[in-house]
């Protein structure tokens, strides 16, 4: 629909396992190397686990290809089988015509193929997906299966690959003697901050587009949103992407990523978190960007910092104000909303962010933002701020945290 609005050949963010697309972050890489040794090596029993859109289905139609010709795969989806028709089922995917449907006669024809597949110097491999739905019975019953074999090596190599779950189902007790047959054990975890930019840049090169499709706050908004899950970012994404080209703009701005995540299911954490104040938020955000700065570090970010406070508004912490006033007094605050009801506790104080206009002493701007500047006061804000070295001198541009004191006056008043 926008691709060629935006210049593109294809769609970026399309939410089919598209080997073409795949990102080769460090553990989607360490993942697939493990699967391929696997079962190449002939090493019986492989368990993948990853959350839900981590892309585990996307290693699979990745990998199936890559493998030598001499592995037969039979590549199974449905979990909800019996294990009788789970073993019909992979003897249609390997090729083996078997008319009867007698346990005694698939488990005959399945073992008489995977004998013949020994002969020729060829890998059977089994891979069922979405592995977590299969019955405590039906995992027992593989067990079995997996005891085909020579003096020499395992004749049949079964790959599960399944939500956490799996790994909860395995534990018990009675499966213990499957769980004591994992040879080849990954996990794909959720993408870093760092990954999760080189994902979406690398699926727009992909696409014939760049990363400047997206403004960088629209960006860190929308990636602190979809928290390193590759199907959020794709689902973010295309509808940030959508909302731009009805509004016919060449670039995804932070008011389509916000019009986006309103689009969205709210998810429990997030609602949490809306009651947490800004510095907390932009905490995470540098935790996000595994940055070894510091929290005034990461505010100097002044696209970060417009991020978080867009995350703020989404979030429903109050009206925000980013405003610029004369040279001598600019300000950026965070407004606190009032308590209406009559004995309604009030909010707790919020730090102000403030936007340096042109360049100005700490202690003068200490002295607009509370009325007075001790050397105390001074040296706290200086603790919050630690790129700022020296008290003399403030460049313009630079964007400080002023934290909440006690009795402090407004901006510009007087003590």
């Amino acid at each position: 629909m926008y691709t060629e609005h935006f210049g593109l050949h294809s769609e970026p963010f399309g939410l089919t396992p598209d080997p073409a697309f795949l990102f080769p972050s460090a553990g989607h890489s360490e993942a697939l190397a493990a699967l391929r040794i696997g079962i190449e090596g002939r090493r019986g029993l492989i368990v993948m686990v990853g959350e839900v859109g981590t892309g585990k289905t996307t290693l699979l139609y990745s990998l199936l290809p890559a493998v030598s010709a001499e592995v037969k795969v039979a590549y199974i989806t449905n979990t909800k089988l019996s294990f009788d028709e789970l073993l019909a089922q992979a003897l249609a995917d390997f090729g083996v015509a078997c008319r009867q449907r007698g346990r005694r006669q698939l488990l005959a024809r399945f073992t008489e193929f995977l004998l013949k597949c020994a002969e020729r110097g060829e890998v059977a491999a089994l891979v069922i997906d979405e592995a977590q739905n299969l019955e405590d019975h039906c995992l027992e019953n593989l067990r079995l299966l997996s005891n085909v074999e020579t003096y020499a090596q395992k004749l049949l190599q079964v790959v599960l690959v399944g939500q956490p779950e799996l790994l909860e189902k395995l534990s018990r007790p009675n499966l213990r003697q499957l769980r004591e047959r994992i040879a080849v054990y990954s996990e794909i975890k959720a993408l870093s901050w760092r990954d999760s930019y080189a994902y979406v840049n690398h699926r727009l090169q992909q696409a014939g587009g760049t990363i400047d499709l997206f403004s960088r706050p629209a960006l860190a908004l929308l990636l602190w949103h979809a928290d390193g899950i590759p199907r959020r970012i794709n689902i973010l994404c295309h509808n940030a992407l959508l909302f731009a080209y009805g509004r016919d703009q060449k670039r995804v701005t932070l008011s389509q990523v916000i019009t986006a995540l309103r689009s969205r299911p709210r998810r429990v954490r997030f609602h949490k978190r809306a009651r947490r104040q800004v510095p907390e938020v932009v905490q995470a955000v540098s935790e996000r960007l595994r940055s070894p700065e510091s929290l005034g570090a990461v505010v100097q970010r002044p696209g970060l910092l417009l991020a978080v406070l867009a995350l703020a508004s989404v979030l429903g912490w109050g009206s925000l104000h980013w405003t610029g006033d004369s040279a001598t007094r600019a300000q950026s605050a965070v407004g606190i909303r009032a308590a209406t009801a009559g004995d309604a506790p009030l909010p707790q104080p919020r730090p102000k962010i403030v936007r340096v206009a042109s360049d100005a002493s700490l202690i003068e701007l200490t002295r607009q933002v509370y009325g007075r500047a001790e050397d105390e006061l001074i040296d706290r804000v200086r603790s919050v701020n630690p790129r700022i070295a020296a008290a003399e001198q403030v460049a313009a541009g630079e964007v400080l945290i002023f934290p909440p004191v006690a009795n402090a006056g407004r901006v510009g008043e007087e003590p």
